[in-house]
């Protein structure tokens, strides 16, 4: 799977993480803690945002202090030391379970739509609905139009089958009507990261490895490698 049919959080700017925020279905009264916080967190100074935190002004004086990375995370888990953020917002959940339960918000989560690799350009082969909903002006019928297109065989001059991936950007862009022209700056059709996940069962006994790893000029260099129960 290309890691970049992911959004790339250390690269987000703040209208892609209200994309991204309303996508999962996070209320418009979080958002301002969340973006200034995270802002806050991979800056390299010492200044808070009007709605975010520093070491200084907030995680040093948890009761378990911290410091702010003041760089860029490592793994998307990594949000979870972030203000703002918890595990409903990452992985979906009750976002306020102490509310009564006719007053919680259920959120879907942000999680599958990030990585912390690419250079930022979302590949519209690999990329899913929720992803693709995230670039601007495409919703869920833009985004349903382009999995479709994209998974749609042709006949090619010789009649051999063709699948439907999208060859470039500018086909991308002739394909699908509607694109918002600003779109083309933000999306990719080829990727050299890639996701390999692996799912191993003997009897109820289940293991999954997966590995972020990078594919250039075929030579196969392993980033990430992660073995789960």
């Amino acid at each position: 799977e290309p890691e970049p049919g992911r959004r790339n959080v250390n690269l987000l700017l703040d209208d892609a993480w209200e994309r991204i925020l309303l996508v999962a279905g996070v209320p418009d009264e979080y958002w301002p803690q969340i973006i200034d916080s995270f802002s806050d967190w991979i800056d390299s100074d010492g200044v808070p945002h009007s709605d975010g935190a520093e070491t200084d002004d907030y995680y040093a004086a948890l009761e378990k202090p911290y410091r702010a990375r003041n760089g860029p995370v490592d793994t998307v888990r990594e949000l979870l030391l972030v203000k703002g953020f918890n595990e409903a917002i990452l992985s979906g959940g009750v976002l306020n379970p102490e509310s009564p339960q006719e007053k919680q918000i259920y959120v879907s989560g942000i999680q599958d739509m990030l990585t912390t690799y690419g250079d930022g350009k979302v590949n519209v082969n690999a990329a899913s609905l929720r992803v693709l909903m995230t670039l601007p002006g495409i919703d869920d019928l833009v985004a349903r139009a382009i999995i479709e297109e994209r998974e749609r065989a042709t006949l090619g001059s010789n009649g051999e089958e063709k699948d439907g991936a999208f060859t470039s950007v500018a086909d991308f862009m002739g394909r699908v009507p509607g694109i918002d022209p600003g779109v083309r700056n933000l999306v990719t059709t080829r990727s050299s990261v890639f996701r390999v996940t692996s799912v191993g069962q003997v009897g109820r006994a289940t293991r999954r490895i997966w590995a972020i790893v990078d594919l250039t000029n075929d030579r196969l260099r392993i980033l990430r490698w992660r073995e789960e129960p």
